[in-house]
């Protein structure tokens, strides 16, 4: 399937009628001989590099590609309260901004 979709842009099904048997046991040789695939810790390893290469970063500890990954997840997930609390507090940062622009144009 990965073949078929990365390489060929089709679904599996339609992947016979594009590529002969032969054409097909060549790319496997040609993944056999240098594996391609995994674009998530081809990008999280780019990530970790360029975050970890900034010398003004606030925290002095690197990052590893997995803690950019999906799935990569180390950290907690957040409660349900925590998650209310937080979406509280935006909106009522929200509100107290459209409150202010609010009163501003009415001074003027």
């Amino acid at each position: 399937m990965f073949l078929a979709r990365t390489v060929f842009h089709c679904s599996a099904f339609e992947l016979p009628y594009r590529i002969t048997n032969e054409e097909f046991t060549l790319w496997m040789a040609e993944y056999d001989q240098r594996p391609w695939g995994d674009e998530w810790l081809q990008t999280g390893t780019i990530t970790a590099a360029v975050v970890n290469s900034n010398p003004y970063r606030k925290k002095k500890r690197g990052i590893k590609p997995t803690d950019v990954m999906p799935g990569g997840r180390s950290r907690r997930w957040q409660s349900d309260d925590e998650i209310r609390s937080g979406l509280d507090s935006f909106f009522a940062a929200r509100k107290a901004a459209a409150d202010g622009k609010k009163r501003k144009r009415g001074n003027d």
